[in-house]
């Protein structure tokens, strides 16, 4: 059987300690979240069976893409070969 460490004591800080952390102060959490990218959402209508082989080629590569990754990856590569 495999003995466990013991705990360490717990110290209790002075009120001096206290006092000089509480002083020291720190930086303050933003106000705002920080602001993230737009994305640009439309409705894409696919037909049935081409989704579906959309979603199954993503679901076959490691790592695993999602339609939306898989649709954003091929646009990109036909912007490339195109010049766009």
């Amino acid at each position: 059987m495999t003995k466990l460490p013991k705990k360490p004591k717990a110290v209790q800080p002075s009120e001096q300690q206290i006092t000089e952390l509480i002083n020291k102060g720190g930086s303050t959490p933003a106000d705002t979240p920080p602001a993230r990218p737009q994305i640009k959402q439309f409705p894409l209508r696919l037909p049935p069976d081409l989704y579906d082989r959309t979603q199954r080629h993503g679901k076959s590569l490691v790592p695993t893409k999602t339609v939306t990754t898989f649709i954003i990856e091929a646009i990109l590569e036909k912007l490339d070969r195109d010049g766009g």
